[in-house]
């Protein structure tokens, strides 16, 4: 019988995650981010995961973003299991999200819709992990839907750009610069 076999026999025996998860480490020998896989394949949500990977495991939610993600979960359903599991902050999973390697235009929009973050919330979030003014455009552009590049400029000018960075990321995303900006 394999791994993914058992724990699937398990969880139609009514196994929660958790109790599967430490079944697969000790049984099986499994590593975490194959659990996360094979928990993932019979329909455990990202959080039941991430709980279990917490528990079994020991893993970080540094770690845990990891396997939920090379798991197939969506980036929002992630953001809430971090905040959830383990009281991870918006700077926190804005963090790990980046060091995992989603876009800047992912983690906008996971800020927007998991986290309940403005637009100015999440430029400030993504300015202070690293982001350029550019891709913090980029993602105002287009997790924000924000069509006025005057609108997106004056987040940038709030969050301390310098104006050649504000005129080059305008440029870059819009196409343009506003009016009475430069």
């Amino acid at each position: 019988l394999t791994a993914a076999a058992a724990a699937e026999l398990l969880e139609q025996a009514g196994y929660l995650a958790g109790e599967i998860a430490d079944a697969l480490k000790n049984a099986y020998y499994e590593a975490a981010a194959a659990v996360a896989l094979i928990l993932q394949q019979i329909g455990f949500l990202a959080g039941e995961v991430a709980d279990a990977l917490k528990n079994a495991y020991a893993a970080t939610a540094a770690a845990v973003t990891q396997f939920l993600k090379d798991a197939g979960y969506l980036i929002a359903d992630i953001a809430t299991a971090l905040t959830n599991v383990f009281a991870s902050t918006a700077a926190e999973v804005t963090g790990f999200f980046k060091n995992v390697g989603y876009s800047v235009v992912e983690i906008g929009g996971a800020l927007a819709a998991a986290l309940s973050k403005t637009a100015e919330q999440a430029a400030q979030l993504l300015k202070d992990v690293g982001y350029s003014a550019a891709e913090v455009a980029d993602a105002l552009k287009n997790a924000f839907n924000m069509a006025s590049d005057a609108a997106t400029a004056a987040i940038l000018s709030a969050l301390n750009y310098s104006v050649e960075e504000l005129m080059s990321a305008l440029t870059s995303v819009y196409g343009t610069v506003a009016s009475g900006v430069a």
